[in-house]
């Protein structure tokens, strides 16, 4: 199975841009908290990994409300790309979105201190998934 999920907050407002051949496409810039072990092994440092992760078609235009300090929660699958440099080969993994779901939004522009999202769970609402945009072309 060919799927993973991170949970974080959006480092910038998403911006949505259309190729020549009217591709919708977006990148999220996620920030990922998680911890390690102290040096000292007493307690726990806190570290953050950026993912930098394409999304296309129609649940792109559906991330463009995403300000600087969204919380979301993406569903990926790994895509492989390969590079040629020289005569070396360089492959590498890279997540694209399948599904982005909006946990507390921000509105692109705000400051990211301001959440614009209902206050409970309950109300948050899963953007449209790869598929469902797949069904619609």
């Amino acid at each position: 199975m060919n799927r993973g999920y991170l949970t974080g907050r959006l480092g910038n407002d998403v911006r949505v841009t259309t190729s020549a051949n009217k591709n919708v496409h977006a990148r999220l810039r996620l920030a990922e908290k998680y911890f390690v072990r102290s040096e000292d092994g007493e307690g726990w440092d806190e570290r953050v990994a950026w993912h930098t992760i394409p999304v296309f078609g129609r649940l792109a235009e559906t991330c463009k409300i995403l300000g600087k300090g969204s919380l979301v929660l993406v569903e990926y699958r790994l895509t492989e790309q390969v590079f040629e440099q020289g005569d070396v080969r360089i492959t590498y993994s890279q997540p694209v979105a399948k599904t982005v779901e909006f946990l507390d939004v921000r509105k692109p522009g705000s400051s990211g201190d301001e959440s614009d999202a209902p206050a409970d769970d309950a109300a948050a609402e899963p953007a449209v998934s790869e598929d469902d945009a797949e069904d619609e072309s």
